[in-house]
């Protein structure tokens, strides 16, 4: 039986889920998983146990960084893909704490990767 990842809030979920669930699309690929999402409840299921801990790891790891008030991309999502994949992903929240600059406009500039955060910590 898969857990299930409760989401306090409808928007909170649908950022989660992005534009006709594009984010949750590229979960199911990268990890070969099946992602279930029903209201504010997300479920994951696979045959591999590890595909499935680690697809659940993005998508609680991303909830997190929405619930900073952090909006996600297609971008952020396949980098925390890589990250899981690489062991690092209870690292993703650490790159959207970190505010480096604003633009022009105002607009917060973080770290996109451990890389980048590292490059500007020397």
């Amino acid at each position: 039986m898969p857990e299930l990842i409760q989401i306090d809030d409808i928007n909170q979920a649908q950022a989660l889920l992005g534009n006709n669930d594009e984010h949750i699309q590229l979960i199911e690929e990268a990890f070969d998983v099946v992602i279930h999402a029903r209201g504010q409840e997300v479920a994951v299921k696979g045959e591999k146990v590890s595909a499935v801990t680690e697809a659940e790891s993005v998508l609680i790891n991303l909830l997190k960084v929405i619930e900073q008030g952090a909006s996600i991309t297609v971008k952020d999502v396949q980098a925390a893909i890589k990250m899981a994949k690489n062991g690092q992903i209870e690292h993703l929240i650490d790159l959207y704490e970190e505010e480096i600059t604003k633009d022009a406009f105002g607009k917060t500039i973080r770290a996109k990767t451990m890389g980048q955060r590292m490059y500007i910590h020397v």
